[in-house]
């Protein structure tokens, strides 16, 4: 396409961000709001470690290096069937997510982890095409009890992905 435009040829415009969003309000979001509004995470932010998380604009990247073994690991529970989501990405993303509010939930001993889940909200041709900020946070809530395995907590952030993204659609979170 750039090619064309650095030629002369016509290259259609792209949509307008304001067709977007009246089709998106046009698309009746009651669920989806409804759902996010009856979320637990969505009003009651877990603190990490028994403190208030501080308010700043500022954040630091945590990198943490996952060892031969690991990986290995990883890749084989992704492949298992019983673990299976939609895709291997997703598995993975659930496996990680299932040792994740397994940490918090050791570490602070709160019993629901609220996660903060980005959604893209380009679920049409014509929003992939339109220029702008898309972005949306939902919550991944997960009911952590003290006698839970691997494999229960895995099937309550299943169950929490799927809920996420039934209902993860532009304007449901405000």
């Amino acid at each position: 396409e750039a090619s064309k435009a650095y030629a002369g040829a016509m290259v259609k415009p792209a949509p307008s961000f304001l067709a977007h969003a009246r089709a998106a309000e046009a698309d009746d979001p009651a669920t989806a709001r409804a759902h996010w509004q009856g979320a637990p995470g969505a009003a009651t932010p877990t603190p990490l470690y028994g403190g208030a998380a501080a308010t700043s604009p500022a954040s630091t990247r945590v990198d943490v290096p996952l060892s031969g073994t690991l990986q290995t690991a990883l890749a084989k529970a992704c492949a298992d069937t019983a673990t299976r989501v939609f895709s291997p990405q997703l598995t993975e993303v659930a496996l990680l997510l299932t040792a994740f509010a397994a940490f918090v939930h050791r570490v602070t001993g709160d019993e629901r982890v609220s996660i903060g889940a980005p959604a893209h909200n380009r679920l049409t041709a014509q929003a992939r095409e339109t220029v702008g900020l898309f972005v949306e946070t939902f919550p991944l809530d997960i009911d952590v009890a003290p006698d839970d395995t691997f494999i229960s907590l895995f099937a309550k952030v299943k169950t929490a992905m799927a809920g996420y993204l039934r209902h993860a659609r532009p304007g449901a979170g405000s």
